[in-house]
């Protein structure tokens, strides 16, 4: 793979038909931002949306390698993480989705922070992460890479099906989305569940979290686009929540088998509807705000050098 290429096509339907809705100057990598200047390679950064099924994402891929190779986030070090995870481990025993002989599966396990909450809770806690040197929990079975169908395959052989698969911040950053629900449909039980937490496009609509959208995040999705695209691996969306976690955000949790919407699911799909509705015009205003906060933090930075 080259460092970057323009994506031609979309991620989810494979349109031709994109159409640019943001963009942005040429921007370093996220994690390429020093404390000191230093002359950096600059890519393209724009948001593209799918003129067919609705889908936006980036127009530009960067080599995985190059993104994640010192890859320095760390999942602990995000206020209130480490206990909204919590949380989302009580509710999901609660719910009776996972019990004590339940397999589970994170794909973009991170330092196992997540893992760490169902350790003798679960017959088997596994995490798949290409930056393992993150991974601090001896005990937790960690395996280094990044997860595809290929590597689904390897696992299926040693360990067999899981109960559950986690997918959370993970999703958004995969530029072969195929690959990976063909994976996660190679591991997941017959009504097995996956569950994925990722921001969620309403949220940076409604909020203006432009601060979400870098190299790193490829896709933005909404409750719409990722029902239609799992239901073609035969998961079907069970449940829904908007998250105020990272700003805003969405958990869906998927079943492998056919289900009816629930009165929330259906409810909520309406509320994010209106949203993104005109979702062209909103991403329009919404750079004409931010073009306008750039002058003015310009200004004010320049008046403050005159001051010293």
């Amino acid at each position: 793979m080259n460092k970057s290429y323009e994506k031609k096509n979309c991620r989810l339907c494979n349109s031709k038909n994109l159409k640019k809705i943001y963009s942005f100057q040429k921007n370093p990598i996220g994690d390429d931002y020093k404390k000191k200047y230093v002359k950096t390679k600059l890519f393209e950064l724009n948001l593209v949306r799918c003129t067919k099924c609705n889908f936006v994402q980036l127009s530009n891929v960067i080599d995985p390698k190059k993104v994640y190779g010192k890859y320095l986030y760390v999942t602990n070090t995000s206020v209130g993480l480490q206990n909204h995870f919590y949380n989302l481990g009580n509710k999901l025993i609660k719910n009776n989705i996972i019990n004590n002989q339940s397999k589970i599966l994170e794909i973009g396990s991170n330092d196992g922070t997540l893992l760490k909450y169902f350790f003798n809770k679960c017959k088997l806690i596994i995490g798949v992460d290409p930056a393992a040197h993150l991974f601090k929990n001896k005990k937790i079975k960690n395996i280094k890479g990044l997860f595809n169908f290929k590597l689904s395959k390897k696992i299926n052989n040693k360990f067999g099906k899981f109960n559950l698969i986690i997918a959370n911040n993970v999703i958004a950053n995969i530029d072969d989305l195929h690959d990976v629900f063909l994976g996660i449909k190679k591991l997941i039980s017959n009504n097995g569940h996956l569950v994925i937490e990722t921001f969620s496009l309403s949220g940076i609509l409604k909020n203006n979290l432009i601060d979400n959208v870098y190299h790193e995040h490829l896709s933005y999705f909404s409750i719409n686009t990722f029902k239609r695209f799992a239901k073609k691996y035969g998961l079907y969306l069970k449940n829904v929540e908007f998250l105020k976690v990272k700003g805003g955000s969405l958990r869906l949790i998927f079943q492998n088998k056919k289900i009816n919407e629930s009165k929330k699911l259906v409810k909520l799909t309406k509320i994010e509807n209106k949203i993104l509705k005109n979702i062209d015009i909103k991403f329009q205003k919404l750079q004409k705000i931010n073009l306008d906060n750039k002058e003015k933090i310009n200004h004010l930075i320049s008046n403050c050098k005159k001051k010293n």
